[in-house]
């Protein structure tokens, strides 16, 4: 890209300087793709929550693929909760978390096929306990490499009306992502102003 900036003749150092910060950020802007894979190769495992619930974790990894090595060398990196549509194969959905963990991004999606809204909100909640409990626990190869601070959640279909029932009590979460959003029981759209 090219930019052609007309200073006039004034111009001090610091408009210059200005100038060229900013045709330098617009140029870096450009530059980031976000729809291309992001600096790191992607990883995914199966992780046990405390509710008895099996998850997929995506994380950022030497290497793509299963079980392969945690990249620890840009942590500690945000963590995002994925809540799939209601009785969808998690499966449908590896492109996108793969994609979010190429970002720098832990990203954690329960095995739950339910159309019970409620037990699915606390499998969600579990997810995020499970980044609190490795990130604190000196064993874990997770330890002290997760922002805590910087949860966010993700949901389609079910999964996102799920999703603002638990944000709408967890002040954890901090960011909030729906994909074609339904309304579910208890009401997702009665609970967004606690959002």
């Amino acid at each position: 890209h090219l930019f052609l900036v007309l200073l006039p003749p004034v111009a001090t150092a610091a408009m210059r300087s200005l100038v060229l910060l900013t045709a330098l950020l617009a140029t870096v802007a450009q530059s980031l793709r976000l729809s291309h894979p992001g600096l790191h190769f992607y990883g995914k495992k199966t992780v046990h929550l405390k509710s008895g619930s099996a998850a997929s974790l995506f994380y950022p990894a030497l290497r793509d693929g299963e079980d392969t090595p945690f990249d620890a060398s840009r942590a500690p990196y945000p963590a995002i909760t994925f809540a799939p549509g209601n009785l969808r194969h998690l499966e449908r959905y590896d492109s996108l978390l793969q994609h979010l963990a190429s970002w720098g991004f832990f990203v954690i999606a329960p095995h739950f096929g339910s159309m019970n809204t409620l037990p699915f909100v606390e499998h969600l909640s579990s997810s995020l306990d499970y980044f609190d409990s490795q990130n604190t626990h000196r064993d874990s190869q997770l330890f002290g490499r997760i922002r805590t601070d910087r949860y966010g959640l993700a949901g389609h279909s079910m999964g996102a009306g799920a999703g603002v029932l638990l944000a709408a009590r967890d002040p954890r979460i901090k960011a909030l992502t729906l994909l074609e959003a339904v309304d579910v029981f208890p009401s997702a759209i009665s609970r967004l102003v606690d959002v």
